[in-house]
This record gives structure tokens, C-alpha cells and sequence, in this order.
């Protein structure tokens, strides 16, 4: 009897994905992503789709106003330490760009980190890894009972 192999599947937890949120109005668009410790941030006109580098952002959360900070590349970056726990954040975003200026709302989704312990393994992802184990261990002492009967040296 020769062992049972079965196909390999990955029972790794998927990575969390990376926070994000877009939000928009007439006049501008933009979106957000956590990255580490930062949150980064793409404002554009609305109906050009272009960059706007020269703005003032606000981001009030849980009662706070978070001021982002202009980069060389065009972006805005901000702390992301107001987002470290899982939650939805609604977010109120004021921009002011010139003489023009605009309030934005949105919802920031941060998840909890995937699990990749035992105790979050499933039964039946359990009772699976138990069976190919006992399949395994039939396998082999099938294979030396034959080798033993035959006199054969593994």
C-alpha cells in the first residue's frame, strides 16, 4: 500500500488589507491609504483629475482635527496613530485650496490583523490535518509490516 498523497493547500490567513477611503464633491476628489505609521493622501480636482499640491487638509476624528502635512511629491501624509485600533472612522475633511474651500465626509475601515493561530483554525481544518495525519501514519506502518514480511532492509 503506498502513501496517500493529497494536494497542498495554503491555510495561511490572507494579510489585512491596507485602510482606504475616497471621497468626493464637485470640486475635489480624494483618497486616503494607512500605510505603517502614515496615512497618505491624493487630492485631485474633481472634473480634471488634477493633482492638487497647494491645499490645506483637515481630518476631524473622534473629535480631533489631525492637519496633514504637504509633500514634495504632490501627496499630503498625517500620523496614522489616531487609527491604530479596529474600527470604523468617520471622517470630516476639510480642504482648503485658494480661494476655494470644501468640507468632505467618509468612513475609514480599519480591520484586526488576520489570525494564523491554532485557535483560529476551523473544525473541519482541524479533522482534515488529523485524517491525512492518520492516513500518513497507516501508510508507513503498512510499508514496514510488507518490508518485515519480506525480509527487505529499508
Amino acid at each position: 500500500m503506498l502513501p496517500v498523497l493529497l494536494p497542498a493547500t495554503s491555510h495561511a490567513a490572507a494579510p489585512t488589507p491596507e485602510p482606504t477611503f475616497e471621497s468626493s464633491s464637485e470640486s475635489f476628489e480624494l483618497t486616503g491609504r494607512i500605510q505603517g505609521p502614515q496615512m497618505t493622501l491624493l487630492l485631485d480636482r474633481w472634473a480634471s483629475n488634477e493633482p492638487v499640491t497647494d491645499a490645506k487638509i483637515d481630518i476631524e476624528v473622534d473629535s480631533r482635527t489631525i492637519v496633514a502635512s504637504a509633500q514634495a511629491d504632490g501627496s499630503y501624509t498625517l500620523d496614522a496613530s489616531s487609527f491604530a485600533k479596529p474600527a470604523v472612522y468617520p471622517l470630516t475633511i476639510t480642504i482648503t485650496a485658494g480661494n476655494e474651500s470644501d468640507l468632505l465626509v467618509a468612513e475609514l475601515k480599519v480591520e484586526a490583523p488576520a489570525e494564523t493561530t491554532l485557535s483560529s483554525m476551523t473544525g473541519s481544518r482541524i479533522a482534515t490535518i488529523a485524517l491525512v495525519v492518520g492516513l500518513l501514519v497507516l501508510a508507513g506502518a503498512a510499508i514496514l509490516k510488507r518490508h518485515r514480511q519480506t525480509g527487505e532492509t529499508i
